[in-house]
């Protein structure tokens, strides 16, 4: 099965957590053959690095090729990734999403 449309919302709130995190703690990305040392992390960037473990992993350059099982199983391998640099953030659950579009009431 296809990855779904709250996997999708989620996949992209991870992408902007992870930005945030990372620039919060001045994790910049080096810039190649350039003087700049670096620049800050942004939702895209971290969606190609995602997309890098993806492709190696299942051959698939798109997020939306991915189904429901592969993007938990890319998602692990992106965790274990940031967890060597002290940073770890829960995939996002479908209630985040609701609270985070104040949108949850009780």
């Amino acid at each position: 099965m296809q990855r779904t449309p709250k996997q999708n919302r989620s996949i992209h709130r991870l992408f902007s957590e992870y930005a945030d995190i990372l620039n919060e703690c001045g994790a910049s990305i080096p810039v190649i053959l350039t003087n700049i040392p670096g620049i800050d992390w942004t939702p895209e960037l971290v969606k190609e690095l995602w997309r890098c473990f993806q492709k190696a992993k299942f051959g698939k350059a798109r997020t939306r090729d991915l189904t429901t099982q592969e993007v938990s199983e890319v998602y692990d391998e992106v965790n274990r990734y940031f967890s060597g640099y002290g940073i770890h953030i829960p995939f996002p659950s479908y209630q985040e999403l609701l609270i985070s579009l104040g949108k949850f009431y009780e």
